[in-house]
């Protein structure tokens, strides 16, 4: 599905986005209403928690988006 659809479904069930084509899907995107937009959580404790996310165009025009959390 594209982002938006990802995104409305995942709000719609609490629950974050990633990119199929992610490795191992190492990080969930949390979308939100605050001015971080979105805010990237790690599957890994070592990885640092994102406070904002930039998008490249790849991203916004990918099809492979997936609810997951």
């Amino acid at each position: 599905m594209n982002i938006r659809q990802a995104i409305i479904s995942a709000n719609e069930q609490g629950r974050g986005i990633a990119r199929k084509s992610w490795p191992s899907r190492s990080r969930i995107l949390i979308p939100t209403n605050t001015s971080a937009g979105l805010i990237g959580v790690p599957f890994k404790r070592e990885d640092t928690i994102l406070r904002e996310w930039r998008p490249e165009m790849n991203d916004l025009t990918a099809t492979d988006w997936i609810v997951v959390g």
